[in-house]
């Protein structure tokens, strides 16, 4: 993969974003623990950090030939500030501390909540899993009918659901799990995609704007729009109907 492209720019943010959900996914377990804390604060500008250059991705192929070049010449400049950054001595400090904190942190040998820290994984996953998806159902209730900031609280809480399922998956074996968790994802990935298009046409602007282009992006009309919300509103009732693959 070619250094520096879309590609590798989206995995490493994903990556990043894999990473600080695991420290929220287990944040009952890092109550009291100063360091979990610090070490999130700093993943998250490390994820911050590959912000511009992601949006830009997303933007320039939706942009006129005459102001691709222009954003063109916006993203290399981003882009080496993200190679200065993750060159840094606070980015390998990070990577060590991350790495030293997994291995021996006060989560692994002191934990506060003892009882907690040897409850069985897949009961303490199934928890945390019925707790997304009801966080999910609340923020997305009427979701045609949201508007931008809701619906974009209603599109974190897929993601943190999706990560979710990712991450503790493999916690329920049998092949009516597998086949209950393979379908669960492919319906919230159907959900985050018609999110995220709508998402484009909210940030698009935005980034246009913060960088002083004056430029109108090609906008869906009504009936087109209409669709696009019905459909993430139907992909959030599909998902809710999946059978959750952690509960027998």
């Amino acid at each position: 993969m070619e250094t520096g492209g879309a590609g590798s720019v989206h995995q490493a943010r994903v990556g990043l974003r894999r990473l600080r959900s695991a420290f929220s996914l287990f944040k009952p377990l890092l109550e009291g623990d100063d360091r979990a804390a610090l070490l999130k604060l700093e993943l998250k500008w490390l994820a911050a950090e590959l912000g511009e250059v992601r949006n830009l991705d997303v933007l320039i192929p939706r942009m006129p030939e005459h102001v691709r070049g222009q954003l063109g010449g916006v993203r290399e400049q981003a882009l080496e500030h993200v190679r200065t950054s993750l060159a840094s001595a606070r980015t390998r400090l990070l990577m060590i501390d991350l790495a030293e904190w997994l291995a021996i942190g006060q989560w692994r040998v002191d934990p506060r909540d003892a009882a907690l820290a040897a409850r069985a994984a897949p009961d303490f996953a199934a928890d945390i899993l019925d707790r997304h998806r009801r966080k999910l159902k609340r923020r997305g209730k009427g979701l045609a009918k949201l508007d931008d900031a809701h619906r974009h609280e209603a599109r974190i809480e897929g993601k943190k659901m999706r990560y979710a399922a990712e991450f503790f998956g493999s916690l329920y074996p049998g092949r009516k799990a597998r086949r209950r968790h393979r379908e669960f994802v492919s319906k919230i990935e159907d959900l985050q995609d018609a999110l995220g298009e709508l998402n484009d046409l909210v940030t698009g602007p935005e980034v246009l704007g913060a960088l002083g282009i004056e430029e109108t992006l090609p906008v869906p009309g009504k009936r087109e729009r209409r669709r696009m919300l019905e459909g993430a509103e139907d992909a959030l009732d599909t998902l809710l109907d999946v059978k959750r693959f952690w509960r027998a």
